[in-house]
């Protein structure tokens, strides 16, 4: 593949300068604790959201899959789910109200 290169960049020579076209070096990013445990609240909340949304039309495979013979991943990508509804009442009546919603 041909690459085409900026006239203005070269010598009177024709023979493109190595040292004219070279970009400075990135630096790479260091990542500090801060930054990983933002990461971390916003992965939990989309989560939880992504969780919340899902389970109101999924909910029957999710009983299925806790109270029947269903595949148990659906029961165990739920989980924390209830745990956050254990110990967020608003929480857990908005995804109750939610699930209502689409069972009835």
């Amino acid at each position: 593949m041909a690459t085409l290169l900026n006239t203005a960049d070269q010598p009177a020579g024709g023979v493109p300068d190595s040292n004219a076209t070279t970009a400075p070096a990135k630096s790479k990013r260091r990542r500090t604790w801060g930054r990983f445990f933002f990461d971390i609240s916003l992965y939990l909340c989309l989560y939880i959201v992504i969780s919340a949304v899902s389970i109101g039309p999924f909910f029957w495979h999710w009983f299925g899959a806790v109270y029947c013979d269903g595949p148990k991943w659906i029961a165990r990508f739920y989980m924390p789910l209830g745990i956050a509804c254990e110990f967020c009442p608003p929480l857990d009546w908005a995804v109750n109200a939610w699930i209502r919603w689409w069972i009835l």
